[in-house]
C-alpha cells in the first residue's frame, strides 16, 4: 500500500506546482493588464451605478488633476464636481437604457488645466452583472483637441487658399477623381480657348486633347494617388497649341486642383517689369528726384544718389556726413525738421515724412527749397534706417510766391474791372434806350472779357499788342490782312492797359461795322503803332479809308466817352479824334513807360 500512496501523493505535488505556476501567469497577465490599463494613451475609468469610481487610469486621473488613489470609492461629485451633473446624466442613461453612448464629442475645460479648451471623444459601455442588470459603466475618453485645432486650422487654411485663387491672375481648374473638370476659372478658359461654362463637367483630357501619354498626365495621377502636391514646367503641344504651362497640382479631398499658366506671359510680365524699373528710373530723371538713405545702424552712413547731390552741391567723391548735411539747412527750419523727424520715429516701426525745407547748395550758398519725403525704418532697439526721395522744389516755391503776387493782382484789377463794369452801366444807361441797352452792354462785356482771357493766360503779364488787336476785332478776323491792315513792332502792353486799348479797339470796330469804313466792301483800316525810343512817346492809331463818307456824331455817347475822356484820364496821354469824308482818324500818344510791360530784369 505504501507505494501506491506514496504515487498519489506524487501526483497531488505535480498538480499543485501546475495550479501554482498557471496561477503566477494570470497575476501576471493581471498585471501586465493592469500597467497597459493604467498606462493608455487615453483616459480610462469604471464608474458604479452609484456613481462612485472603480477605477480609474493616470490618464484620467490627470485630466480631473486628482491622484488616481483618489478617486477609488468616491463619487464624481466628491471629485469633479463641475463634471457630476454630465456624467452621472449619461450613467442614468446607460443603466436605464443598457445601451452604449458612443462616439460623444465634449469640449470644455479640464481641471489640471483650467482656461484652456480643450475637445474629447468619449464612449460609455454598460458593465453587467451576473444577473444581466448594468451594475457599472466603463468610460473611455480620448482627447481630440490637437485633432479638432488641425481641422479648423485646416479649414482656414482652405478658405485662405480659396481666396488667394480668387485674386490670382493664374488659370486654374478643379478636377474629381474621374478627371472631370468640376471648377475652372476665366483665365483657364481663355487658355485653352472655351467658355468656363463649357468646360466644367468635360473631361481633363478633352480640354487638354495632347496631355495623355505625358508627364503632364503623370503628374495630376501621382497628385491623385500619393495626396502630394507636385510642379512641373511641361511642354505641351496639339495640333492648335504650342506653348510650355507652369503648373502646380495640389490634392484635393475629391480630386485634384491645378493651377497653371503659359510661362511666355511671365516672360512678357518680366520683360515688362524691367521696362517699368527704366520707366521709374526715368521718371525720377525727368522729375528731378533723388534717392537716398541714412543708416544710424551698425555704423552712421550716408548714401546720396548723384541726384541729390546736385541738388545740395556735392560732388561724388565728397563723403556725406551729419557735419556735411546738417550744416546746409536754413538756421530757421532746422529745429522744426529735427523735431519732425524725430517725431516720426517715435510713432512706430515705420515713420513717415513729408516735409519742405530751405537749404544753402554747398557749392554756391544758393539758398534753394527742397521737397523730402522719407520713411523712418525702426526694429526694437528703435530706429535704424532712413531711405526716402528729395526733389529741388525752388522753382515751385517762387511760382506759389509769383501766383500769391498774381492773386493779390487779381483783387486788384477785379475791383477796377467792376468799378469800369459800372462806369459803362452808368454812362449807358444815361444815353442808350431800354431796347439797345441789353445787347450794346453784353458787347461791350465781351470786349472786357476777351482782354481779362488775354492777361490770364499770360499769368498777368503784358500781352502782346498784335494778339490784343486780334482779339478785339475778332468777328472780322476774315479781313486782317485785306481790308484791315495793322503796322507796328512787336511790343508787349502791360497788363493795366490793356484794358483799356482793348475797349478803345472795340468801339473803334463796332463804328467801323455799323457807319464806316468796314460797313461796306470797299473800306479799309490801317492800324498802326510805335514805341519811339527818341522821346519815350507811344503812339497808336486807327485810320479809316475808301468807305462811305464820314461825318461828326452829332451825339456823343459811351463810345465818345471811352475813346476820349476816359482814355485820357486812365493813361496821362493826347488822344485825337477826326471825322474827314475820307474816313475816321483817331490816335493817341502816352508815355511809353505807362503803355508797356516793364523789362524784366
Amino acid at each position: 500500500m505504501m507505494p501506491l500512496a506514496a504515487s498519489v501523493h506524487g501526483a497531488d505535488v505535480q498538480d499543485d506546482r501546475e495550479l501554482l505556476r498557471e496561477y503566477r501567469e494570470v497575476r501576471q497577465a493581471l498585471s501586465a493588464l493592469a500597467a497597459i490599463y493604467n498606462d493608455a494613451p487615453v483616459g480610462l475609468a469604471v464608474i458604479g451605478a452609484d456613481f462612485r469610481f472603480q477605477r480609474i487610469n493616470s490618464r484620467l486621473a490627470a485630466l480631473h488633476g486628482v491622484p488616481a488613489e483618489t478617486h477609488i470609492g468616491r463619487t464624481i461629485h466628491e471629485v469633479t464636481p463641475q463634471l457630476a451633473d454630465i456624467g452621472e446624466s449619461l450613467i442614468r442613461k446607460v443603466v436605464e437604457t443598457g445601451e452604449p453612448i458612443l462616439n460623444l464629442e465634449i469640449e470644455g475645460e479640464t481641471a489640471a488645466e483650467p482656461g484652456v479648451r480643450r475637445s474629447f471623444l468619449q464612449h460609455w459601455s454598460p458593465i453587467r452583472g451576473e444577473d444581466g442588470t448594468v451594475v457599472a459603466v466603463n468610460v473611455v475618453a480620448e482627447e481630440t483637441t490637437a485633432q479638432k485645432r488641425a481641422a479648423r486650422a485646416l479649414q482656414t487654411s482652405e478658405a485662405t487658399v480659396r481666396n488667394v485663387l480668387n485674386a490670382m491672375g493664374d488659370a486654374f481648374a478643379v478636377v474629381d477623381k474621374a478627371f472631370r473638370i468640376v471648377l475652372a476659372n476665366s483665365e483657364a478658359a481663355r487658355i485653352n480657348g472655351n467658355a468656363t461654362a463649357d468646360m466644367v463637367g468635360q473631361s481633363f483630357w478633352d480640354v487638354w486633347p495632347a496631355a495623355p501619354g505625358t508627364t503632364f498626365e503623370a503628374l495630376l495621377r501621382e497628385v491623385m494617388a500619393e495626396k502630394l502636391p507636385r510642379h512641373l514646367e511641361h511642354h505641351y503641344v496639339s495640333d492648335d497649341q504650342d506653348l510650355w504651362l507652369d503648373i502646380s497640382a495640389y490634392p484635393t479631398s475629391d480630386g485634384v486642383a491645378v493651377f497653371y499658366r503659359d510661362i511666355s506671359d511671365r516672360k512678357r510680365a518680366e520683360d515688362e517689369l524691367k521696362r517699368n524699373e527704366r520707366r521709374l528710373s526715368t521718371a525720377l530723371r525727368a522729375g528731378k528726384l533723388g534717392v537716398f538713405e541714412h543708416h544710424f545702424r551698425p555704423r552712421n552712413s550716408y548714401y546720396w544718389d548723384s541726384t541729390v547731390r546736385q541738388i545740395w552741391g556735392v560732388d561724388e567723391d565728397t563723403e556725406i556726413t551729419d557735419a556735411v548735411f546738417w550744416p546746409t539747412i536754413h538756421p530757421e527750419d532746422g529745429p522744426r525738421v529735427r523735431a519732425v523727424i524725430a517725431e516720426a520715429a517715435a510713432a512706430g516701426t515705420l515713420g513717415r515724412v513729408d516735409t519742405e525745407y530751405r537749404i544753402y547748395r554747398a557749392s554756391d550758398g544758393a539758398l534753394r527749397w527742397v521737397n523730402v519725403a522719407l520713411d523712418i525704418i525702426s526694429d526694437g532697439r528703435g530706429p535704424y534706417r532712413v531711405i526716402g526721395t528729395a526733389q529741388d522744389i525752388t522753382e515751385r516755391k517762387e511760382a506759389e510766391e509769383h501766383a500769391q503776387l498774381l492773386m493779390r493782382e487779381i483783387n486788384h484789377r477785379s475791383k477796377n474791372l467792376l468799378a469800369v463794369v459800372q462806369s459803362i452801366a452808368h454812362q449807358m444807361a444815361r444815353n442808350s434806350d431800354l431796347e439797345t441797352f441789353p445787347q450794346r452792354f453784353a458787347e461791350r462785356l465781351a470786349s472786357l472779357a476777351s482782354s481779362q482771357d488775354l492777361l490770364v493766360k499770360n499769368n498777368w503779364r503784358g500781352v502782346p499788342l498784335d494778339k490784343l488787336i486780334a482779339s478785339q476785332l475778332s468777328h472780322y478776323k476774315h479781313l486782317l490782312g485785306s481790308r484791315i491792315h495793322l503796322d507796328g513792332e512787336d511790343l508787349r502792353i502791360a497788363p493795366a492797359t490793356a484794358q483799356n486799348i482793348g475797349m478803345a479797339l472795340h468801339e473803334l470796330a463796332t463804328n467801323a461795322a455799323k457807319y464806316g469804313a468796314l460797313s461796306d466792301d470797299r473800306g479799309e483800316v490801317v492800324i498802326a503803332w510805335d514805341a519811339a525810343a527818341d522821346d519815350g512817346q507811344f503812339s497808336l492809331s486807327w485810320t479809316e479809308r475808301n468807305g462811305p463818307p464820314v461825318a461828326p456824331p452829332e451825339h456823343r455817347g459811351l463810345g465818345s466817352f471811352i475813346l476820349t475822356r476816359m482814355f485820357r484820364h486812365a493813361l496821362g496821354g493826347e488822344v485825337t479824334q477826326e471825322f474827314p469824308p475820307e474816313g475816321l482818324r483817331w490816335s493817341i500818344r502816352a508815355p511809353a513807360a505807362s503803355i508797356l510791360e516793364a523789362a524784366e530784369g
